[in-house]
């Protein structure tokens, strides 16, 4: 018989409180465990700092620095030398030990300086490494040179796509972030790859020429001897399969129009862990993109010395994201990311970067509530249904909102079968337990490190499982009530289901769970087509479920329509979101062709290859793709310049009468539609 009982989140301040460590700690930790399925030593986050990241990375964020300090924190390397204009960054990632958590409580210094944490993924491979220098060959200075970033799964370096015309790769730098062997790069995991030899280590080009008979390269070859594709090891292997995600989007994105000179687009690539991309909450991949977009930055400086230049213009592509997060840019991951745009920007010497999100593909997945709580109406119900076979965590996050005094909500939670909850107040956490496995978790917080304002989260277990000594959560209904507290004026609540459902190419582990209600029309009752419109008499909405990490300010977000008849497509996630006056997405792209021909193609995993892939991942880099050439000519190549690009493609459409864009919070500023490339030209050897 399963119980419900109060555990004690030992008093650490409210502000440091971050939901998936507390609800961590009261599962214990059932399904926070490294690659060897133990709870870490070492436990991978995010901070954000009241000094600079420098300075914290050398221990001076306290005069003197405790003497074990090093023994329980670990901050990458490149954080104490980071990027140009980044001096004053106040955003890192770190490895820490229980100690430092232990410290936050009762260190008065250490909790003035980490604004806040986000716990993140563990990996067993996370080492303690330095960089390394490397000699800075000078070569031409190419006038018009865009660095082009990829941050994505399964990146294909030897397709003939991204070669030079000699047969080299395009790829100046690529660090697999998913490879165990020693690092060198100064983040403490993975392995970088360079093009060129490097301190007696053949380069990317080397391997691919030893691989090359014939004039014929084999691909297969080039990943196996670099260990990309190591089938001795245990993990998925996405370049051995025929399509993945990555390469595709770093087609999209990296496309050269007729007259682009090959050379000068160089590219920096980020293979992302495939265990943190395995995991959709958004919680794993987070360190990854942050880690990586640094990286890049690093990269592209040391590309800019290389050809004789002191500064050259940067776009990151980033093809993933989560449903559940504030959605109004004060995630940890979201306000890094505006930190290093507006930084890099700043000084004599500005350096542009600009990122690019997908606005996300959850529009129908009924992820997505929202309701006012008013003194007429203090309490609404939100089903939740949980699917059965689902091997992951399902979490809901619930935020209220009010201008002026933070709102104050209760929750309470009846799972399938009865056995509801008290009502969980602010500042407290409840589980839901039979003695031996935490089925149910849930946690009210005052304010929260993963965004501003209350957050009240419910983490469920999996309800299923191959351990036979752990017990599984109930599927199907759960109810979660949620109950305004004390007097004032009424206040509007957003709720988001978490992303659980299979990335690409990924075998099937978690289901996704959904809102219902009686009132959400899911299908046209006559034609059977989706219905993409909101009710208002249902609180269960598909407004609202943009990508939660794409709603930065200076972020630019892409959704995706149809190229035969310019409809938005169905999935395309868009606004409104909770902060006034931020309007995402930016603009349109073509996630698909047409009803018939779903998805776009682009170059599969081995040259000559192409695939059809759809989504608003697909579209994002299209506009990234724009973007380069923007920055090349030289012109502005930010959000201003999306929203101006759509408004004028939307002011001379195509012969063929468009479709208007309807829903303006899905659609931006208008349609972006790229000129035609020379998709697949082939360099002869």
């Amino acid at each position: 018989m399963a119980d419900w009982t109060r555990f004690e989140m030992g008093g650490s301040a409210a502000a440091l409180r971050d939901p998936y460590f507390e609800l961590s700690r009261a599962s214990r930790f059932a399904d926070y465990r490294d690659e060897d399925g133990h709870i870490p030593e070492w436990f991978p986050v995010i901070l954000q700092l009241a000094v600079p990241a420098p300075a914290f990375a050398a221990g001076a964020w306290v005069s003197p620095p405790p003497a074990d300090w090093a023994t329980w924190i670990r901050v990458p390397w490149i954080y104490a030398r980071p990027p140009a204009n980044l001096g004053a960054m106040s955003f890192c990632t770190a490895t820490v030990k229980r100690k430092f958590f232990q410290r936050l409580r009762f260190d008065s210094a250490l909790r003035r300086t980490v604004l806040r944490f986000e716990l993140c993924l563990p990996l067993s491979f996370d080492t303690d490494t330095v960089i390394l220098p490397e000699p800075v060959p000078m070569i031409a200075n190419p006038p018009d040179a865009v660095v082009t970033g990829i941050i994505d799964d399964g990146l294909a370096f030897a397709h003939e796509q991204f070669r030079l015309p000699d047969g080299s790769t395009r790829v100046e730098y690529f660090w697999n972030q998913d490879d165990p062997a020693a690092a060198t790069i100064g983040l403490g995991y993975g392995r970088e790859l360079r093009k060129r030899v490097f301190m007696g280590q053949p380069g990317m080009d080397a391997h691919m020429a030893n691989s090359t008979y014939n004039g014929l390269m084999d691909e297969d070859q080039v990943y196996a001897s670099i260990g990309v594709i190591d089938y001795r090891r245990d993990g998925r292997k996405g370049l051995g399969r025929r399509a993945a995600h990555g390469t595709h989007v770093m087609h999209a994105a990296s496309a050269l129009a007729p007259g682009d000179v090959a050379a000068d687009r160089p590219l920096v690539c980020v293979q992302l862990p495939s265990r943190a991309v395995a995991d959709t909450s958004g919680t794993s991949v987070a360190r990854h993109v942050f880690d990586g977009l640094v990286y890049i930055l690093k990269r592209a400086d040391r590309i800019a010395v290389q050809r004789g230049v002191l500064w050259l213009p940067t776009v990151v592509n980033v093809s993933f994201g989560n449903i559940a997060g504030p959605h109004d840019g004060s995630s940890i991951l979201e306000a890094a990311i505006e930190e290093l745009i507006t930084l890099r920007a700043a000084g004599p010497r500005p350096k542009p970067l600009t990122v690019v999100f997908p606005s996300g593909n959850a529009h129908l997945a009924r992820c997505h509530a929202r309701f006012r709580l008013r003194a007429a109406q203090p309490q609404r119900v939100l089903d939740w249904r949980v699917q059965p076979d689902d091997a992951t965590p399902s979490i809901m996050q619930i935020w209220p909102r009010r201008t002026g005094l933070p709102p104050r909500i209760r929750i309470r939670i009846t799972p399938p079968g009865g056995g509801t909850s008290p009502w969980i107040d602010v500042g407290e956490t409840f589980i839901w337990h039979d003695g031996t496995s935490v089925l149910c978790a849930a946690t009210n917080l005052g304010a929260a490190t993963t965004g501003a304002g209350p957050l009240a989260q419910v983490w469920i277990a999996p309800t299923v499982t191959h351990n036979p000594n752990r017990v599984v959560a109930p599927s199907g209904l759960w109810r979660v009530r949620v109950r305004r507290r004390g007097p004032g004026p009424g206040f509007r609540v957003w709720a988001w289901i978490q992303r659980d459902d299979r990335p690409f190419g990924y075998p099937i582990r978690g289901r996704q769970s959904r809102f219902e209600h009686d009132r959400y029309g899911v299908r046209h009752p006559v034609t059977g087509r989706h219905v993409e419109a909101d009710s208002p008499a249902s609180h269960v909405k598909r407004g609202g479920s943009m990508n939660a990490f794409a709603t930065g300010a200076q972020t630019v977000t892409v959704g995706g329509f149809r190229g035969s008849d310019w409809r938005i497509w169905k999935h395309s996630a868009g606004g409104p979101l909770p902060a006034a006056g931020l309007q995402k997405p930016d603009a349109l792209a073509i996630s698909e062709d047409s009803v018939a021909h779903h998805g776009r193609l682009a170059a599969g995993t081995r040259s000559g290859s192409m695939v059809a892939m759809n989504g608003t991942s697909v579209a994002a880099p299209q506009v990234a793709n724009w973007l380069v050439e923007q920055a090349a000519a030289p012109s502005p190549a930010d959000r201003g310049a999306v929203a101006a690009e759509a408004a004028l493609q939307e002011g001379a459409p195509p012969p063929r009468p468009p479709v208007a864009p309807g829903d303006a919070a899905r659609a931006g500023a208008g349609r972006i539609v790229r000129a035609p490339r020379q998709r697949f030209q082939r360099f002869e050897p």
